[in-house]
């Protein structure tokens, strides 16, 4: 029996190194949102603002976004990449939200036709850590408000 468990351990973790899928790197902040609708509001601007099209991944009741791929072919294997930006809301109470972000990358790995999108041979790459934080950057800047003075 335990040397079942060790044998499907291994597979696994055999099967995880194989499949070449890299770990996701999220960017966790607070923020304060006056309602959900205003929160949504500046979540699919802030995609638009930052080069992601929206996609149909976008969930308002669940406030999860998915946005369409942002595609930049090259003409060499390995520089050509696609990115799609990930946003999770928690609600935390008292208008605020937990927020996570995440710019999952991949890159075209097709050496014939890198520069024919039918063609692409897309491999998981590490996430766009620095595009994630651009993202929660304009979320944050839109909903910042500054009283002004009397």
């Amino acid at each position: 029996m335990i040397q079942r468990l060790i044998l499907c351990f291994a597979l696994a973790l055999v099967s995880a190194c194989v499949s070449g899928k890299k770990p996701a790197q999220w960017i966790d902040a607070t923020l304060t949102a006056p309602s959900d609708s205003i929160l949504w509001d500046v979540t699919r601007l802030s995609l638009q603002k930052t080069g992601f099209p929206l996609g149909t991944g976008l969930e308002r009741g669940k406030l999860l976004a998915v946005s369409g791929w942002h595609t930049s072919l090259a003409p060499f294997k390995g520089d050509g990449f696609r990115e799609r930006a990930h946003i999770e809301y928690v609600p935390q109470g008292d208008r605020k939200y937990g927020v996570k972000v995440r710019v999952e990358r991949e890159i075209n790995q097709d050496i014939t036709h890198p520069l024919d999108l039918s063609y692409a041979e897309w491999e998981s790459d590490r996430d766009n850590v620095t595009r994630a934080q651009i993202v929660l950057g304009y979320v944050r800047a839109m909903l910042e408000t500054k009283s002004t003075p009397k």
